[in-house]
């Protein structure tokens, strides 16, 4: 039912304990200050927080202000169906696990309902904050597409709220179906694992690559402008070129890719559409280049 808390200052910035947040099994941060009621911070939490923001609403920078009080405190011992008793009025409470005096859990309104219904199956699916190695795209060992949307929405974040700069490249190999149809399955994976360490050498320490589908990726290049990131992405379409790998279904034989780039806009899905939207542009125009959103086509 409940799982140890990780605690963070009370003055933690926000941004830095929704990072904490993201790699707790939970996905609870709890804040404690001396002499002050204890406050967590869930995951629900942060994703109403995060509307707010991408709404215009003000929200608060420190983990302190972010965080909601504990409005019922439970003993650890006590049985869930005395829970359940106790606050079967008020499906919106944050209860407080104590062991003691020490808050060791939390059932918020997720843990709640699942009380309620009690299921007897598990979950289908991993969940990936249990797993972390379900988030990871099985061909190229990247991280997958689901990590790209969660890093994105963070990305989005960091941008809208602390003006952060990065730029989102979206990654694909030209003449794709060409590689599919000619190639056997074990030479299109070859093909797709040695662009994926070609553009691995190329990347800075704070660039993270991810694995979308076969022969798509994802880039998310944090702390640049989107004429550098530019250039980072030109470097990408060079290496690749130069690297001389097979794609008999391309008109030159080799293999190529195409990127199209976009700084944040208001939300992760408008950055991605952009992102989307200039890879096409770099397709039509004939591959093996880089097109940034809003530039013209020749």
């Amino acid at each position: 039912m409940v799982s140890p808390l990780p605690v963070l200052p009370a003055h933690t910035s926000l941004v830095e304990a929704i990072k904490v947040l993201e790699r707790t099994e939970d996905g609870v941060v709890a804040c404690l200050s001396p002499g002050q009621p204890a406050k967590v911070l869930t995951r629900a939490h942060c994703s109403e927080l995060l509307m707010a923001s991408l709404q215009g609403f003000p929200i608060a920078q420190t983990l302190v202000d972010a965080a909601r009080s504990v409005d019922i405190e439970l003993d650890k011992a006590l049985a869930a169906r005395q829970a359940l008793e106790q606050i079967n009025q008020d499906m919106d409470s944050l209860i407080g696990v104590y062991q003691g005096p020490k808050l060791v859990g939390f059932i918020g309104r997720e843990q709640w309902s699942y009380l309620v219904l009690e299921p007897e199956t598990p979950p289908s699916e991993p969940d990936p904050f249990e797993d972390p190695e379900s988030l990871l795209d099985p061909l190229t060992g990247l991280p997958d597409h689901r990590a790209y949307r969660l890093h994105l929405e963070m990305r989005s974040f960091e941008h809208c709220e602390l003006n952060i700069p990065a730029v989102l490249a979206l990654i694909e190999i030209d003449w794709l179906e060409g590689l599919v149809l000619q190639h056997s399955p074990e030479q299109e994976q070859a093909c797709i694992r040695n662009i994926t360490a070609t553009l691995q050498k190329q990347l800075r320490e704070q660039d993270t690559l991810f694995a979308l589908e076969p022969g798509k990726w994802a880039l998310l290049m944090s702390g640049v402008s989107p004429a550098v990131g530019r250039g980072i992405s030109q470097r990408l379409v060079e290496s690749v070129w130069t690297s001389n790998l097979p794609n008999h279904g391309s008109p030159l034989a080799r293999a190529s890719i195409s990127i199209g780039l976009a700084p944040p806009a208001n939300d992760a899905d408008s950055t991605e559409s952009d992102a989307d939207e200039a890879l096409e542009q770099s397709i039509m125009g004939g591959g093996n280049q880089v097109r940034l959103i809003g530039e013209r086509l020749v």
